[in-house]
């Protein structure tokens, strides 16, 4: 199996995890209150002065405050909320030196690179820290208006897709980016930079990794801007977008924070002066809804001039910065219930081979609950055909080579995950399409089956037959097809494959697996060197692959009405079946419209 199906297998992975959820997540009941729920102001720990930015480090299962008017930056554990540690320390006018702080503002986590960055406002300056030590790392910025210079930044945020850092600098009316390994500067978003007409105070940052969406929250212009993270082109707004005064500004409309949460499909912004949490639809960017109430209140479910907020999606947890009064409010599903902690895929999702040989397809078991799971095993159904067998063994993710260990019982970590290699194995024919397996841990209920995400098309011949492995490749590399709707356009994805079997006449089609999606398919073969169509996009099209072939192909998507997007019901099946009618390979994409 070739090894570069790892970042695509993973990427198509991603899309499914985040949206794994159960329908219960979607409530934002009042959970828990960090703080004291009287409002008061304390230096203690597990207690704040006015606190502003939210963040959560999935990894090392952390929740992260900045405790402003302290100075410092508080640690929790993000399941029990019991304080863990402390970044800086209580002082009226801190210095310079590293790990101290003058109003810190906004915090953002850096899962790849494992960093906690935060905005250290008055010092004009970005902290770096490790987040598995908290030890200091490095400093982006100093005060002044040159590139890498700050005037009052106030928001940061973490682009893992493409390893940067954003930093809101409000002052210099832009967004400047830097690399998030080495720091260095590449560039600026706003003045001198693409958008138009400009941003004229940005104040808060998110990122939509779904979506693809940077998300820019202009205080001056009350408005939230929405652009592509890749190409920074405005692909809409959300809010009033009308220009208001640096008094009004001063006095809180749109101030201060924006944040992603593509799990609900939804922006949130706090309108800071009305105590309320304003929620928007991802897809049509109209207001969908409000959270709390003018007045400002020390009752739970109830703000007092909110300033930070923080999406998790991987509990359905949102976190809101209750600054003036003194605290962090915790929402989440209403409903004791826990969130489902096994998901799971494979890649490919079709093998064809001859009686008596092995077939090899990968897989990944995600634990995304907050503990971790034990005796962590795959096995067939009672559905699949005797006399099928399988064995496995763990992977080293970086190689997909398989550990030594056959069919071991794993423990999967909290938030963590483990990778697989499947062998099966049949000495007569037999065929079981879209054969579910069953991925079980200890403790926790089974991972769902889902066609065409953790299912096999898997086919034994007594004579060898075609066996293609294919992959797409998405824009961004998320494995969700995004057709912009809005535009009356067309989406698309690039496909490789390769015909590890025999040579053989095929059919190449589309399909949607009989769910009634609103859009119209169809797919090509395309020249390697350029990409172009080598005949019209039909919906299935002959073509005759030698053995070691690596044919390409390019699908096309139009849609007719929206699609919001749920990767397990709405997606699109690319199919190669011989004049037998059995699938000789299979891949699949979620599909969505902007």
């Amino acid at each position: 199996m070739p090894i570069f199906v790892r970042s695509i297998f993973l990427a198509a992975f991603l899309a499914l995890t985040i949206f794994s959820g159960p329908a219960n997540a979607q409530s934002d009941s009042y959970l828990a209150t960090i703080g004291f729920d009287n409002g008061t102001a304390t230096t203690s720990n597990s207690g704040f002065s006015q606190p502003f930015g939210v963040a959560v480090d999935h990894i090392a299962n952390r929740l992260i405050v900045t405790d402003s008017v302290n100075n410092r930056i508080q640690i929790f554990d993000a399941t029990s909320f019991a304080y863990v540690a402390t970044i800086g320390a209580p002082a009226p006018i801190p210095g310079f030196e590293n790990e101290t702080f003058s109003l810190p503002a906004g915090v953002a986590v850096d899962e790849t690179n494992r960093h906690i960055l935060i905005d250290d406002l008055q010092h004009n300056r970005i902290q770096i820290f490790s987040a598995d030590s908290f030890a200091y790392v490095a400093t982006i910025g100093s005060a002044g208006s040159a590139n890498g210079q700050f005037n009052t930044a106030v928001g940061v945020a973490v682009d893992s897709a493409h390893n940067r850092i954003l930093v809101a600098d409000v002052g210099n009316a832009r967004v400047q980016m830097f690399d998030a390994t080495s720091f260095a500067f590449q560039g600026s978003i706003g003045v001198g930079g693409t958008v138009s007409p400009g941003f004229l105070a940005p104040v808060g940052l998110a990122v939509d990794p779904v979506h693809g969406y940077l998300l820019v929250l202009d205080a001056l212009q009350n408005c939230g801007y929405v652009l592509n993270s890749q190409s920074f082109a405005l692909r809409g707004t959300v809010g009033a977008c009308q220009l208001i005064t640096e008094t009004q500004a001063e006095n809180g409309l749109f101030d201060y924070a924006i944040a992603a949460d593509p799990a609900k499909n939804r922006i949130l912004i706090t309108n800071t002066p009305n105590n309320q949490i304003l929620v928007f639809d991802a897809g049509s960017f109209a207001q969908t809804g409000t959270l709390g109430s003018a007045a400002p209140s020390t009752d739970n479910a109830h703000f007092n001039f909110p300033s930070g907020l923080y999406a998790d999606q991987a509990n359905g947890r949102l976190y809101v910065a209750d600054t003036l009064n003194n605290r962090v409010q915790v929402f989440g599903p209403s409903t004791a219930a826990p969130i489902a902690p096994l998901v799971a895929a494979i890649l490919p999702g079709s093998r064809s081979v001859t009686n008596g040989t092995l077939a090899t397809v990968f897989a990944i078991v995600l634990n995304a609950g907050p503990t971790p799971l034990n005796n962590c095993r795959i096995a067939l159904t009672s559905s699949a055909p005797p006399p099928l067998s399988m064995n496995y063994q763990t992977t080293d993710p970086s190689t997909n080579r398989p550990n030594a260990d056959l069919s071991p019982a794993v423990t999967i970590p909290a938030n963590g995950s483990q990778t697989f290699m499947l062998e099966f194995h049949s000495f007569i024919p037999l065929d079981a399409p879209a054969m579910p397996l069953a991925f079980t841990c200890s403790g926790a209920p089974p991972v769902t089956s889902l066609p065409g995400i953790n299912t096999v098309d898997l086919s034994y011949s007594a004579t060898p037959t075609a066996d293609v492995i294919a992959m797409v490749a998405t824009n961004p590399n998320n494995g969700i097809l995004t057709i912009p709707f809005s535009h009356g356009a067309a989406g698309a994805f690039a496909m490789a494959t390769d015909n590890i079997g025999a040579a053989s006449d095929l059919t190449v089609s589309v399909d949607t697996a009989g769910v009634a999606l609103p859009l119209t398919a169809t797919i090509c073969q395309t020249v390697t060197a350029t990409s172009a169509c080598m005949q019209t996009p039909a919906s299935s099209i002959p073509i005759t692959v030698p053995a070691n072939a690596t044919p390409t192909f390019s699908v096309f998507a139009t849609a007719s009405q929206p699609i919001p997007l749920s990767p397990a019901a709405s997606r699109l099946f690319v199919r190669f079946t011989d004049s037998t009618g059995h699938f000789r390979g299979s891949t699949s994409v979620a599909v969505q419209t902007n």
